[in-house]
């Protein structure tokens, strides 16, 4: 009987240390678990915050390639310009020359 009670006493005790080892456990899990949503919480504003970023600096190529085209098209437009006065110009020269002749 006495062997009997030092068994079930025994296996008590065994059986409280696995819960309270049981419990140790599930906490840390549940500590790791929250600091894992944490985690991801932050890596999901880093990646939205990251998107509008680009999406800013997209609509800010967009306007300086704007800006870059149109002072190309100014460019273009004033190099006409200049090539066609100086046509003008050298055929002002032939028609001198041919009158001069």
């Amino acid at each position: 009987m006495t062997k009997l009670k030092l068994d079930v006493s025994t296996k008590t005790s065994e059986h409280l240390s696995l819960k309270t080892e049981l419990a140790r456990t599930t906490h840390l899990l549940n500590a790791e678990k929250q600091a894992l949503s944490e985690r991801i919480k932050q890596l999901e504003e880093k990646q939205k915050q990251t998107a509008a970023d680009l999406e800013k600096n997209s609509f800010k190529l967009e306007g300086q390639a704007e800006v870059a085209k149109k002072a190309s098209e100014k460019r273009i437009k004033s190099l006409e310009e200049q090539a066609q006065r100086e046509r003008d110009s050298m055929k002002a020269e032939k028609e001198r020359l041919s009158e001069v002749r």
